[in-house]
């Protein structure tokens, strides 16, 4: 039925990556050097129906921001690759729509705090200068990062915080 694979769905998946140069459909970013992480998605849920309309290319990122695909997991290593790479594509546009669509899901609520507090738009998977530490979200003239390390990076000159307490933040 529509609900399992196809027997040859292991070609299908691989012919329809190949076509489309191993880059996403959504955010476009090239994962040619790191093919496991481009997914094949079904638009309608259903996954015996392959015809090219019904399936998108997607980064594992993008996938999971697919209806009823918040149960996929991203490691925050493969978030951090992502957001590498759509820095480096010039993606970022400093706009609260973008900084939603590519900051990991479990950052909206502070994310949403920040907007309705009228801060700035935060850089996503910004690393902080002069060290090598990488957060999911910082707003750089504020000094203020949240991540999701653990243990937390102490960074001087920064406030580095975690989900937890940005949760208690006064925005």
């Amino acid at each position: 039925g529509s609900s399992t694979y196809t027997a040859n769905w292991k070609d299908i998946s691989d012919n329809l990556r190949r076509s489309v140069n191993w880059c996403c459909e959504e955010c476009g970013i090239d994962l040619s050097s790191n093919k496991h992480l481009l997914h094949v998605h079904h638009v309608d849920g259903m996954k015996g129906h392959n015809s090219r309309s019904n399936l998108r290319a997607l980064c594992k990122a993008c996938h999971r921001q697919q209806p009823l695909h918040d149960h996929m997991y991203v490691p925050r290593e493969e978030m951090k690759f992502f957001n590498e790479l759509r820095r480096a594509a010039g993606l970022f546009d400093g706009q609260w729509d973008t900084a939603f669509k590519f900051a990991d899901p479990a950052l909206h609520g502070p994310l949403g705090m920040a907007r309705n507090a009228n801060w700035e738009c935060p850089e996503i998977g910004f690393e902080i200068p002069a060290t090598s530490t990488v957060t999911e979200v910082a707003w750089p003239r504020r000094r203020l990062a949240i991540t999701l390390e653990r243990p937390l990076p102490v960074v001087s000159g920064w406030r580095v915080i975690d989900l937890a307490s940005a949760a208690l933040m006064k925005m």
